[in-house]
C-alpha cells in the first residue's frame, strides 16, 4: 500500500505591480511564503475513492476534475487534516487545490508540471504567487505566461532572511472579498494606469529587490509599504478604504510608528502584516498591541518566511490501515 502526504505553506500576497494587459506582462504580483498556517493532505490507496476530513465538498470537486481530465485509475482515500483558513488573504484555495492534486497524481504514479495542475484546477490565472509558493517558497515576483494555456510564472525568486519576522494581524469578525464579488471587483476597476504601473515597477526594481538581496530591512519595508499604499488606494472603492478592516488599519498605523519596517494587507485581507527585523522586536510589538484596547476578533501571530515549497512524502507499507480493512 502506498500513501502520499503533502503539506503546503500559506503565503502573503504583497500586492500587484502590474494589473491586466501590457501593464502585467513584465511583472504582475509579489508575495512571500510563510511557515504557518499550512494545509496537510493525505492520499492512501483504497478499494474505492473517497474524500474524508475537512473541506469535503471542495476537495471532491478537485478529485472529480482530476479523475475526469487525467483518467486516474487507482482508487484512493484522500483526507484533509489541516487547512489554511479560507478567505482571509493567505492563499488557502490554491494550496488546497495543489496539495490535493499532487497527492492524487503521486499516488497514481502520474506526472504533470505544477503549472499545468494549477491551470487544470482553475488556479493561477490572475497571480502565480500561490503556485510558486507551493513549488519553491521564498520571496516571489510573477510575470505573464509564455502562452495563454499556462498560469502565470515566476520572474524572480529571492531567499527571505531567516532572522526577519512577520507579525500577522487577524480580524476574525469577517472574511475578505472572494468568489463572484472578487471577479466583479477586478472587472469594475480595470487595470492600472501607465503612471501607476511605472511607479510600482520603479519601487520594486530599484528599492524592494535590491534591499532584499542586501538584507536591508529598512529600505525593503519602506518599499513594500509604498506598494501596499498605492495598491490599497487603487482598491479603496471596493474595500471601503486602503485596508479592508478598519481595526487592522488602525493597528498597522500604530505598528508603522512603533518598530515595524513595513506594513500592509495580504491580498483582499482582512489579514494585515508588519515586517519586523527580529523575533524580539516582533514579541515587543505584539506585547504593546495586546496592551492596547483592541476589538473582539483581533489576534496576533508571529511567523517566519519559508524558503522551501510544499513537503511531499511517499510512504509504502505492507499493512492496510484499519479503516480500509474494515470496509
Amino acid at each position: 500500500m502506498r500513501r502520499v502526504i503533502v503539506s503546503a505553506p500559506a503565503r502573503l500576497h504583497l500586492g500587484f505591480v502590474g494589473l491586466y494587459g501590457c501593464s502585467a506582462d513584465r511583472f504582475g504580483a509579489l508575495g512571500v511564503a510563510i511557515k504557518k498556517p499550512q494545509t496537510r493532505v493525505e492520499a492512501t490507496e483504497s478499494s474505492k475513492t473517497a474524500v474524508l476530513g475537512s473541506m469535503q465538498m471542495k476537495v471532491q470537486q478537485y478529485v472529480d476534475t482530476l479523475i475526469r481530465k487525467l483518467t486516474l485509475s487507482r482508487p484512493f482515500e484522500i483526507t484533509v487534516s489541516e487547512t489554511i483558513p479560507a478567505h482571509i488573504g493567505l492563499g488557502s484555495g490554491t494550496q488546497l487545490a495543489l496539495a490535493v492534486a499532487t497527492a492524487c497524481i503521486k499516488l497514481n504514479r502520474f506526472d504533470l508540471p505544477l503549472e499545468k495542475l494549477s491551470s487544470l484546477l482553475g488556479r493561477g490565472d490572475r497571480s502565480g504567487i500561490g503556485t510558486a509558493t507551493f513549488d519553491s517558497g521564498g520571496f516571489l515576483v510573477d510575470c505573464a505566461p509564455e502562452n495563454s494555456d499556462s498560469s502565470r510564472s515566476v520572474a524572480t525568486r529571492i531567499e527571505y532572511p531567516e532572522k526577519w519576522r512577520i507579525l500577522l494581524i487577524f480580524d476574525d469578525s469577517f472574511q475578505g472579498i472572494h468568489g463572484i464579488s472578487e471577479t466583479s471587483a477586478f472587472k469594475a476597476l480595470g487595470g492600472f494606469s501607465a503612471t501607476l504601473t511605472q511607479k510600482l515597477y520603479d519601487v520594486l526594481e530599484k528599492q524592494v529587490l535590491p534591499a532584499l538581496q542586501k538584507q536591508d530591512i529598512a529600505s525593503f519595508g519602506e518599499g513594500i509599504t509604498t506598494i501596499q499604499n498605492c495598491v490599497g488606494d487603487f482598491f479603496s472603492s471596493i474595500q471601503g478604504g486602503r485596508f479592508l478592516s478598519s481595526e487592522v488599519a488602525d493597528i498597522l498605523e500604530y505598528a508603522a510608528i512603533n518598530g515595524a519596517a513595513g506594513i500592509g494587507q495580504s491580498s483582499w485581507g482582512p489579514t494585515g502584516f508588519a515586517i519586523m527585523e527580529s523575533e524580539s522586536g516582533a514579541l515587543q510589538l505584539r506585547k504593546q498591541l495586546l496592551g492596547r484596547s483592541v476589538a473582539e476578533g483581533i489576534r496576533f501571530e508571529i511567523c517566519q518566511a519559508r524558503n522551501v515549497g510544499a513537503s511531499i512524502t511517499v510512504e509504502k507499507s505492507a499493512m492496510l490501515p484499519r479503516k480500509t480493512m474494515e470496509k
